[in-house]
């Protein structure tokens, strides 16, 4: 029994399965068909799915082991496991992605991937791998990921073998005059995989469906919100419809690319350039702004009413111009905001367009209460100022920050929100968040 396997089954008796589960696909990252860790595997493994797969690779591999038929009969289960089709699952297609280029499988095996995927990693790829959608590469193609060309050029000059031709060539001819070279090779870095035709196709019709899912949602979150619709209600729903969609096609653990404090400063937007706009158009705006911050896809510039103008702009760049001031606002507005009382800043144009009202600004200092309402009025610049803030702290002050009830602030990376009753930050977790989100539905 492999070394690998016997360490797992004592840290698997001791309780400890993180440990065991990565000893067992350290064994099977060395023997794939090594029949007592996948057997044991199917000991540690959460789902009966899981454990359907692994005991089925044990008496594939040896069809008279007792104890992985004993199990097999005594699991219940249902169509749906048996049957499972791992290419109508979104987070293998996820998966197959990585293996574009040739990839040791050992390396995706210790991903914390398993919660998205339903199933532990290698489980997910020996499926794949059935299933034809990712091949093993043989020992040749092996040792040409693992060398460099000049490199296997040396082993072969090394053995007086000829050292030219194509990388592959090269590899074939060192595996065949000395099959011992594999064993240079890390054991655990010898099966490499890569997409075969099959999982070419697959991720094609992946992304083809993805961006059509990206359009309809960018076009549903702009029905939602256009005209009278624009209210923090509808915000919250398409806020979710975002997240919701950001999940399905990313990990499980993916990081929020937007945040709901950003859209509600764009929900409440009213730069000085857009002061002139009726309520109407400014709702109207709003909801381009938001559909095209949460989703990056400007479908939503398409969407304005054609007689949609603001003042001093053409009418052909008015619908772009309008949601590209908003989110330059509100942009400008989160780099304001938080700072000590004192500090300064400074505005440096990048772009030098002296027909622009912005310009006056250039190179002058203000204090952050005193920053002025960007863009302005009058400003004709299509993004909406292409300005540098530079902020001097020499003269702030170390005052404690002022938040409102359930404020979210975001520090470094991780997200906190203010405890009006407690009066301190405190780290957001999934029940605050769910419970602020729900907050006034």
């Amino acid at each position: 029994m492999n070394e690998y396997v016997e360490k797992g089954i004592l840290a698997l008796q001791k309780g400890n399965k993180r440990d065991a589960l990565y000893l067992f696909n350290s064994a099977l990252n060395i023997d794939r068909d090594d029949f007592d860790a996948w057997f044991w595997l199917s000991k540690t493994v959460d789902t009966d799915k899981e454990r359907l797969f692994c005991l089925r690779e044990v008496v594939s591999i040896d069809s008279n082991y007792q104890a992985a038929n004993a199990d097999l009969a005594q699991i219940k289960t249902t169509s749906s496991e048996t049957n499972f089709d791992w290419k109508q699952s979104t987070h293998h297609i996820l998966l197959l992605k990585y293996f574009i280029k040739p990839r040791s499988i050992a390396d995706v095996t210790t991903w914390d991937i398993g919660k998205a995927l339903k199933e532990i990693p290698i489980i997910a790829i020996e499926r794949m791998i059935k299933g034809g959608g990712l091949k093993v590469l043989d020992l040749a193609s092996t040792i040409s990921v693992f060398y460099k060309t000049a490199e296997i050029k040396h082993l072969l000059t090394e053995r007086g073998l000829q050292n030219k031709g194509t990388k592959a060539n090269l590899a074939k001819i060192l595996i065949e005059n000395d099959p011992e070279i594999i064993k240079n090779i890390p054991v655990n870095q010898r099966r490499i995989a890569i997409c075969t035709e099959l999982g070419e196709k697959l991720l094609d019709d992946f992304d083809k469906r993805k961006e059509q899912e990206h359009q309809h949602m960018a076009y549903q979150c702009y029905k939602l919100l256009e005209n009278e619709n624009l209210n923090i209600h509808n915000l919250k729903k398409a806020y979710k419809d975002y997240q919701k969609f950001w999940r399905q096609y990313s990990w499980g653990n993916y990081v929020e690319r937007s945040s709901f404090h950003t859209l509600t400063q764009i929900f409440r937007a009213r730069p000085e350039s857009l002061m002139n706009l009726s309520n109407d158009d400014l709702g109207c705006a709003r909801a381009v702004a938001i559909t095209n911050f949460l989703w990056f896809y400007k479908i939503a510039n398409r969407m304005i009413p054609k007689d949609f103008l603001i003042p001093g702009f053409d009418l052909n760049a008015s619908n772009i111009k309008a949601a590209n001031h908003i989110l330059r606002h509100v942009e400008i507005a989160n780099l304001l905001e938080h700072r000590p009382r004192g500090a300064t800043v400074k505005i440096s144009l990048n772009v030098k367009n002296s027909d622009c009202i912005c310009s006056k600004l250039d190179g002058k200092e203000f204090l952050i209460p005193d920053f002025p309402n960007l863009p302005l009025a009058g400003c004709t610049n299509e993004v909406g100022c292409t300005c540098t803030l530079d902020f001097n702290y020499d003269n702030a002050e170390d005052d404690e920050e002022e938040y409102e009830d359930d404020d979210i602030i975001y520090e470094s990376g991780k997200k906190y929100y203010w405890d009006g009753e407690k009066k301190e930050l405190r780290l957001l977790t999934d029940e605050d968040y769910a419970r602020l989100m729900s907050d006034g539905e």
